[in-house]
C-alpha cells in the first residue's frame, strides 16, 4: 500500500508555508523548516519499516492519518524550539499507536534515549516477607541491570523463597525491558512447559542495520543478546525488503521450563496499566502456571509490535524508535487493543499498599474485600 499521497501533501504544504515566512526571523524559519522536513519523512518510512504501520492504516483508514498530518503540519509551522518540534512529532506518532513508537532528542534541550532509560531503571527488585506464610516480590522493571539484580537477589534469598507457600509478585508500574530479565523466576511459577506465539520481522535495510548495532549499543555486547539477534540478522539479510520473515520461528513455540525444586503453592501477580512490554510478556507467561492468578487492572497494551530499532531523522536532531517485529498471534489475539486482562479485577486502590494487604489476606484464606471495608 502506497502512502505517497500523504508525503506529497506534506511536501506541497511545506513549499507553500515557506513562501509565507517573510515575517519570521531566520532562526525560527530554520527550525520550522527542519521540523516540517522531519515530519514529512515519517509516513513513508513507517510504512516501509514499522511492523504496525500497515495494520494501523487498514484499521483506522486514510482519513484518520490525513487529519493527523494536517494538525501536525499546522503545529510544526508554529514551533520556535527543537523541543517544541519533538512534542509535535511525538503527538503525530500517537495517531499510529500510543506505545512502542516514539522520538528521542539528539539535541540539547531534550532527554536522550540513554538518559530516559536510565531514569526508568534506577529502582531495584526487592523480596520482603509479609507474614510467616506470604512473601512479597516487587519488580519495578525488567531492564538488563534489573534482571541481573533479580538473579543475584534470588540466589541470595533461595532459602527464604522456598520457605513461603504464598507469593505476591508486584509488577504494577513495571515499564518492561527485556524478557531475559525475568527468566530466573519462571521455574518457580511453571511446570515443565511454556507455550507462546512467535514473532515475525519486516525486512528493511534500516532494520538490518539496527539489529547489527543493537547489542553493542543497548546490551553491552552480551553473549545472550548476540545469540538472539544473529539468526534474525541472517534471516533479514536473506529476505527481500518489504517482506516478513519468521527467522526460523514457528507461529507457536514450546519451551521446556523445568520446575524449581520448591515452588510456592499460591502466587498472586499484581498488574495495572503501568505494566507494559516485557512486563506484559511476564504476565502472559506467569499465568500459564497452575498456581498463578493475575489480579488488578488490565495492562497498558504494548506487546503486539515490539523489538525497537532506531532511525535518525533527516535533521539529525532526533531519533525515531519503531517496532521491528509483530506477534504471530495477530489478528486473532491482540494485546495492544485492551492489554492483558487480570483473572480477578480489582478496582484501583487509593493506597497501593492496601491492595497488597488485600491480596495477602486472600492468599491466606481470607476475603478479597478492600482492606478498609474489613471490620477486623
Amino acid at each position: 500500500m502506497n502512502w505517497k499521497w500523504v508525503s506529497g501533501i506534506v511536501v506541497a504544504g511545506v513549499a507553500v508555508v515557506m513562501l509565507g515566512r517573510l515575517g519570521l526571523d531566520t532562526e525560527q524559519e530554520s527550525l520550522v523548516m527542519e521540523c516540517q522536513r522531519d515530519l514529512a519523512a515519517l509516513p513513508d518510512f513507517l510504512l516501509e519499516n514499522d511492523t504496525g504501520a500497515t495494520d494501523h492504516l487498514q484499521q483506522k483508514g486514510r482519513k484518520h492519518f490525513t487529519h493527523a498530518m494536517t494538525q501536525a503540519r499546522a503545529a510544526a509551522d508554529r514551533v520556535s524550539t527543537r523541543s517544541e518540534c519533538d512534542k509535535v512529532l511525538n503527538r503525530y506518532l500517537q495517531a499510529y499507536r500510543g506505545t512502542h513508537l516514539w522520538l528521542m532528542a539528539l539535541h540539547d534541550g531534550g532527554p536522550s534515549w540513554e538518559e530516559s532509560w536510565q531514569a526508568q531503571t534506577t529502582s531495584t527488585p526487592t523480596i520482603e516477607p509479609l507474614t510467616k506464610d506470604t512473601l512479597l516480590l516487587t519488580l519495578p522493571g525488567f531492564a538488563h541491570a534489573q534482571g541481573e539484580a533479580l538473579a543475584a537477589l534470588m540466589t541470595e534469598k533461595e532459602t527464604t523463597l522456598s520457605a513461603y507457600p504464598n507469593w505476591i509478585i508486584d509488577i504494577r508500574n513495571n515499564g518492561g525491558g527485556t524478557d531475559s530479565s525475568f527468566q530466573p523466576l519462571l521455574p518457580y511459577l511453571l511446570s515443565d512447559e511454556l507455550y507462546l506465539p512467535g514473532i515475525e520481522l519486516l525486512s528493511s535495510s534500516n532494520t538490518l542495520d539496527g539489529y547489527g548495532a543493537m547489542c553493542a549499543r543497548f546490551m553491552d555486547d552480551l553473549a545472550s543478546c548476540q545469540r538472539m539477534v544473529e539468526p534474525r540478522i541472517a534471516a533479514l539479510a536473506q529476505t527481500p525488503h518489504g517482506q516478513y520473515t519468521t527467522a526460523g520461528e514457528d507461529s507457536m513455540r514450546t519451551f521446556r521450563v523445568p520446575a524449581a525444586a520448591s515452588q510456592p503453592q499460591r502466587v498472586a501477580v499484581l498488574i495495572d496499566q503501568g505494566c507494559g512490554s516485557s512486563c506484559e510478556s511476564f504476565a502472559l507467561m506467569a499465568r500459564q502456571g497452575f498456581a498463578v492468578k493475575l489480579l488488578g487492572r488490565p495492562t497498558i497494551g504494548a506487546l503486539d509490535y515490539s523489538n525497537m530499532v532506531p532511525w535518525i531523522l533527516p535533521s539529525e536532531q532526533r531519533e525515531l524508535f519503531y517496532a521491528s517485529s509483530r506477534r504471530m498471534a495477530l489478528p486473532e489475539y491482540s494485546v495492544d487493543i485492551a492489554g492483558v486482562a487480570p483473572d480477578i479485577y480489582l478496582p484501583k486502590p487509593q493506597d497501593p499498599e492496601q491492595e497488597i494487604e488485600q491480596v495477602r489476606r486472600w492468599l491466606e484464606g481470607g476475603s478479597l474485600q478492600p482492606v478498609m471495608a474489613d471490620a477486623d
